[in-house]
């Protein structure tokens, strides 16, 4: 089961209409008229929301797993005896406008706070566009242990469920990747993976300790582009995995990083792996690391390549909606958006960050864009720091745009292209 999901959505507080009392050497609870007897886990439970006890601290106490603590948690919510308390993290409503007439998502509070944590650049592949091939240092077990309490205490105390998706390189590499994605299991997180294809071995490794809640793969087109962009053999090795994905039940998505010369494979390639796969997206190219030798599309060909898009996706529930720009096609021809690449438009250092080897965090992997280190310095302080605020604010082109909360274009496209994105809109904006 996955408790996270169920604990962190907001942050709790008591009930205000509870009562405790005692009888004997029993306690009951007294919540709208309703007298039960209570147990020792929901007083527990109970303790830790009304002092703010540290869950980790009282699993440590109790030689017990953080998940079984909020487990206890769980239950007490159930029971009505904690409730929903106000949001700690939210976006300013004037700076991020939306004015459409009606949706159900404000997009202005997150629920989950993504963290996605390249535990090693160690790769078995050699793409053409990979944008870090820098050799950094991978920290030990123990190292690994520390920031994963950072990212709990955090999101614990800004009412957020963690979500960690395991990456690299290929994650599998690190010597300690099954001791910390067990950990990670321990502390109740939702785990994905994005990664290359492994052995079955390997796989079934994973899903002993617990299945993750996707694994993400990626390919670049048909079988000719696709292998001369990632090396021969891997689109059919890809689908291989694909199956043997659907096999273990293992929600799988197909990520494809969009460019000059695979825009015009996309279409024959979601046909090609419909069966195979639950879900397929993509990614623009950014002008980052090997990427540079790549060329990217031009805007009106990608106009015309987001609506054709749009109408696949109506046809196919398998297409994934991802890319922010998305939302123009949306608001212009049917008034409606969608939550774009993080929920939240691009949620660099709002909702999502990147944790490389090294502990470095950066508010999005696909460009240099650093806030600290999680290593030497506490999550806190990164994430409220000067520089993490950077990432978050709209661009000034962008501050009147009515669908700014759920768009921003990409801020690392916009970066890469050498154009200043704290000023200017991504230059394939085309709502204007």
């Amino acid at each position: 089961m996955q408790f996270a999901s169920l604990f962190f959505y907001k942050m709790f507080k008591l009930n205000p209409s509870l009562e405790i009392h005692k009888h004997k050497e029993n306690y009951y609870l007294k919540v709208n008229s309703e007298l039960k007897l209570t147990t020792n886990e929901e007083l527990l439970a109970l303790k830790i929301i009304a002092e703010n006890l540290d869950p980790l601290e009282i699993a440590r106490k109790f030689q017990i797993k953080p998940k079984i603590i909020l487990w206890f948690l769980k239950r007490a919510f159930d029971r009505n005896l904690i409730i929903k308390s106000e949001p700690l993290i939210k976006r300013d409503p004037i700076k991020f406008p939306l004015k459409i007439k009606e949706y159900k998502n404000d997009f202005l509070e997150p629920e989950v706070f993504n963290v996605q944590w390249h535990i090693t650049n160690r790769c078995d592949l050699n793409c053409k566009h990979c944008y870090d091939r820098t050799s950094r240092k991978e920290l030990s077990m123990e190292k690994l242990e520390k920031i994963m309490e950072k990212i709990f205490k955090f999101c614990f105390k800004y009412s957020l469920w963690p979500q960690i998706t395991f990456t690299g390189g290929n994650p599998f590499l690190h010597k300690s990747f099954f001791k910390l994605y067990e950990k990670a299991d321990e502390m109740g997180f939702t785990l994905g993976i994005l990664g290359n294809p492994v052995s079955e071995e390997k796989l079934k490794r994973i899903v002993e300790i617990k299945k993750p809640s996707f694994y993400q793969i990626s390919l670049e087109g048909l079988k000719s582009y696709n292998d001369f962009i990632r090396g021969k053999g891997h689109f059919k090795k890809s689908i291989d995995f694909l199956k043997l994905l659907k096999r273990y039940g293992i929600y799988s998505n197909v990520m494809l990083t969009l460019n000059k010369k695979n825009i015009n494979e996309v279409f024959d390639l979601i046909p090609t792996i419909n069966s195979f796969t639950d879900s397929i997206t993509f990614n623009r190219l950014a002008l980052i690391g090997e990427g540079k030798n790549l060329e990217m599309v031009d805007k009106k060909e990608f106009m015309n390549f987001l609506h054709k898009y749009v109408e696949f996706a109506k046809k196919n529930q398998k297409i994934r909606l991802k890319e922010n720009l998305i939302n123009i096609v949306l608001y212009k021809e049917y008034n409606e958006v969608f939550g774009g690449c993080t929920n939240f438009g691009c949620g660099a250092a709002f909702n999502f960050v990147a944790i490389l080897p090294d502990g470095e965090v950066h508010a999005c992997r696909k460009f240099h864009s650093y806030i600290g280190n999680v290593y030497r310095e506490d999550f806190e302080t990164i994430y409220f720091s000067e520089e993490a605020e950077k990432y978050r604010k709209p661009p000034q082109e962008c501050l009147n745009c009515p669908i700014n909360r759920v768009c921003r274009g990409c801020l690392a496209v916009t970066d890469s292209l050498k154009i200043n994105f704290s000023y200017f809109k991504d230059p394939f904006c085309f709502l204007y």
